[in-house]
């Protein structure tokens, strides 16, 4: 379900998604980088490489705030590629590519911008909002313990 493709579609639905609908270039261009970089704090270097659609579907998507969505489309870059382009220019990663295919192969660490990040809390994120409603509707289905008197 989750949209992986070049361009870097947002796929969800919902209030938040409409209330986003006006959003500006330099807005999504922000909120792109946030995602990237929280997406960054959580990967292991053992993660890379990665092929850069799964990189934006896998680790970027699911880092994004809770009720936003990543539309590259509707930022200054227009495509994943190009934003990505645009972080290795700014020294906060590095692309390579093999087999015909753009990797992020390493994120660099020292960057400032990566140092003075701080994350979101996990249920702050998108991947953290679906793994509460999972665990709640998990939560709804499991009958209530059955009491034996003994």
């Amino acid at each position: 379900k989750e949209g992986s493709d070049e361009e870097g579609e947002g796929g969800d639905d919902g209030a938040a998604g409409i209330a986003q609908l006006s959003i500006a270039p330099e807005e999504m261009d922000d909120l792109l980088l946030r995602s990237f970089l929280q997406a960054a704090k959580g990967m292991k270097d053992k993660d890379l490489p990665v092929e850069v659609s799964l990189f934006y579907a896998q680790y970027m998507r699911p880092a994004r705030p809770k009720g936003t969505i990543l539309d590259t489309k509707k930022s200054s870059h227009k495509k994943l590629s190009t934003l990505l382009v645009s972080f290795q220019n700014a020294g906060l990663l590095r692309l390579s590519q093999a087999k015909g295919q753009t990797r992020v192969s390493e994120i660099k660490r020292s960057h400032p911008m990566y140092r003075e990040f701080t994350p979101l809390p996990f249920e702050e994120t998108a991947q953290g909002e679906k793994a509460l409603e999972d665990e709640e509707a998990s939560a709804a289905k499991t009958p209530a313990p059955i009491e034996v008197e003994g």
